[in-house]
């Protein structure tokens, strides 16, 4: 087997050198490049076959030494600079054209802010240079099967794979050539409302959060870091009152009841309301399984004596709690029958009004309902008075009136006072 050669090669014609040097372009090629000076200029013509580079080489050293062509002449502190750079390039293989091409650029990239071995250090103490590059579409996918494959609730799966297909359709590239200033942009052109760009910005952070652990970036890489957080107006938050709240009973289906005496109640996500199951209804607490969770967590909801009153009327064996495909029509046909204006998330928000209202315990209220303290006690927080959050839940089926057919197909349902 023959030898394979060393680089730099040197073909020699008399007292000219001609030198071939090898490098490995950034998508896996070689190339042949060889190094001369020819009327004071250097030349560097660069093959991608080295037998081609070699003749081409000998050529030119034979042309050369027969006195073709001029040669450059370096006389006294020239000379000495010339021979000092070629003994420190040749044991790297790096010519001296090509060096001094890349301290350039790297010095107009730096712009004055440190030195280009300040830059070469912090590049390798952040081990910029110790990862495995990868496409974030595929970046996206492992992220998901890996949540997947924790559980996380299919909600959150779900949330993920949306945001991020088309954050990773916009990015089509390898995850560590991802700027900031390309992820602001991204952010500003969804033309989204601001809490939206901030879920938005939530997921991409997780994405970038995984793409560390699995070192496809630095681990000091975070292009979200300098990217503030939209600025979301605080809305006052907006409750039903015991009076709307007996209208609306009086005019829901007898199939959306449980629906709504659970989540004024208990105050469950109507996401996860949609999805609870009569088998995770117990007798004094409500499951919230990790699967429908909003935060991916199990919880419990306890059954305050009112609403024990309520399921005792209305509960089945097993199945949805809800039976409807979408519940938001539903809800809206009550409103709407019962002559009231709708509120966002009006149901739950006047459930941890009232409840907080009674308990005084925004950590409490915050585990029943699945936030954060510091949502409950922003949020929830002297927006209602403790007599009429009693009034709330107080709301009861009267023992002695029974449910009967109301004429638009809804139920009357009897309240007590």
């Amino acid at each position: 087997m023959a030898k394979k050669p060393d680089f730099p090669l040197a073909v020699r014609r008399g007292s000219v050198t001609v030198k071939i040097y090898k490098q490995t372009s950034s998508n896996g090629y070689d190339v042949y490049t060889l190094s001369y000076h020819e009327d004071g200029v250097r030349k560097r013509p660069s093959f991608a076959d080295l037998n081609e580079a070699r003749c081409k080489a000998e050529t030119i050293a034979e042309r050369l030494a027969r006195g073709e062509a001029g040669n450059l002449v370096l006389r006294n502190a020239e000379r000495l600079e010339y021979l000092r750079a070629h003994e420190v390039l040749d044991p790297i293989g790096i010519s001296l054209d090509l060096a001094a091409n890349e301290y350039a650029q790297a010095t107009n990239i730096l712009q004055g802010r440190g030195s280009i071995l300040e830059a070469a250090r912090f590049f390798l103490t952040s081990n910029a240079g110790d990862i495995a590059p990868i496409q974030t579409m595929d970046l996206v996918n492992h992220l998901i099967e890996t949540r997947t494959q924790n559980h996380a609730s299919k909600r959150h799966v779900q949330d993920l794979r949306s945001r991020l297909t088309r954050f990773a359709k916009a990015f089509a590239c390898d995850v560590h050539k991802i700027r900031s200033d390309q992820i602001q942009d991204f952010l500003t052109k969804l033309n989204l409302s601001p809490r939206s760009i901030n879920n938005f910005r939530t997921v991409i952070s997780n994405l970038f959060s995984h793409a560390r652990l699995r070192r496809h970036v630095p681990n000091n890489y975070d292009p979200l870091a300098a990217i503030p957080w939209a600025e979301v107006a605080e809305g006052e938050v907006t409750v039903y009152t015991p009076d709307e709240l007996e209208t609306m009973l009086k005019h829901a289906r007898v199939e959306m009841v449980p629906y709504v005496v659970i989540a004024a109640f208990a105050g469950i996500r109507q996401q996860e309301l949609a999805q609870l199951d009569w088998k995770d209804v117990k007798a004094d607490h409500i499951i919230i399984r990790a699967a429908i969770a909003k935060e991916g967590t199990r919880r419990h909801a306890p059954i305050l004596p009112n609403l024990a009153s309520w399921l005792q009327r209305h509960r089945e064996h097993g199945g949805r709690v809800v039976p409807f495909a979408n519940v938001s029509n539903q809800l809206c046909k009550i409103v709407k029958e019962a002559g009231l204006k709708s509120k966002h998330n009006g149901l739950r928000h006047s459930y941890g009004s009232y409840r907080l209202a009674i308990v005084k315990d925004p950590a409490q209220v915050a585990y029943e309902m699945g936030n954060s303290v510091k949502m409950v006690f922003q949020h929830y927080r002297k927006v209602v008075e403790e007599s009429e959050a009693q009034r709330w839940f107080g709301i009861a089926p009267e023992s002695t009136c029974k449910s009967e057919p109301h004429p638009s197909g809804a139920a009357s349902i009897g309240l007590a006072a």
